[in-house]
């Protein structure tokens, strides 16, 4: 994750198209306690060295020059927690699994998890061209609703007693204009 496709205002993170398995932008909705966490990675890393540039990543690996957290450093948080734990074959990817389970037990469609989960070819129900083409929506506040779920689910499970509260409900927009002329 770096810090330049971030953007705390929207409550977002853009993964550029190069970076996902799916090979095309992602826009990823931030939830209240995900920007809690992310600022705390923030205020947690080095200090850069006199005259040079903070590290464009949130999460830093150690060293003079810390670049991105390495992915070894993931993997032994997994051994750790699955020794705390005692799961022996958990994996970060059956987290994912999991999130999605909950958020398909809280009611949350199928189509706007395969939008979460980034996967390709997930029409909803809709025509291919339909979706594909006509439809240009990018569900980024039903995904942002689906992201609140999950982590109210993950904060009731981890912390008994800690509540995020929902947000108030979306404005109605305003009626489309007409874009021909009614009859006088």
């Amino acid at each position: 994750m770096r810090v330049a496709e971030l953007d705390f205002a929207e409550k977002t993170w853009t993964i550029p198209a190069g970076r996902t398995k799916a090979g095309r932008t992602t826009v990823v909705p931030l939830g209240a306690f995900s920007i809690v966490l992310i600022k705390e990675a923030l205020a947690l890393r080095p200090k850069p060295s006199e005259g040079a540039e903070p590290s464009p990543f949130v999460f830093v690996g150690r060293g003079e020059a810390p670049g991105a957290i390495h992915p070894s450093a993931i993997s032994h948080a997994m051994r750790d927690i699955r020794a705390a734990i005692d799961i022996p074959d958990i994996t970060v990817h059956d987290l994912r699994r999991s999130g999605a389970t909950r958020l398909a037990r809280a009611r949350t469609s199928p189509f706007i998890l395969s939008k979460l989960l980034n996967h390709a070819n997930e029409l909803g129900g809709g025509s291919s061209i339909t979706m594909s083409v006509y439809v240009q929506h990018d569900y980024l506040e039903e995904k942002r609703e689906a992201i609140e779920c999950l982590e109210r689910l993950i904060l009731a499970a981890v912390r008994p007693g800690t509540e995020l509260q929902p947000p108030p409900p979306p404005a109605l927009p305003a009626p489309p204009r007409l874009l021909f002329h009614e009859p006088a």
